[in-house]
């Protein structure tokens, strides 16, 4: 459940959307997100310029997620066998 519920406040996108004002508050959901308008500004190309950036963004959001995961495989796993699975 620990996993789900971080995943779950970790790429909360929406309700962030929503509720910050200030770009000093944007979480990283929000950031990437953003690239693209911020890249318009700089590049007469928007269509090609923004796919690294995005890229390396989803890597940095997708980072944190997979080390809680890697940390808690072995309860989620063990919730698995023991719970769900059971024939």
């Amino acid at each position: 459940m620990a996993i789900f519920t971080f995943i779950n406040a970790w790429g909360n996108y929406l309700f962030t959307l929503t509720m910050i004002d200030s770009p000093e508050q944007m979480t990283i959901s929000i950031a990437i997100s953003q690239i693209s308008q911020w890249s318009s500004a700089l590049f007469s190309s928007t269509a090609y310029a923004t796919y690294g950036a995005q890229a390396a963004g989803h890597v940095l959001l997708l980072t944190p997620v997979i080390v809680v995961f890697i940390v808690l495989q072995r309860w989620f796993v063990r919730g698995l066998q023991e719970g769900a699975l059971k024939l």
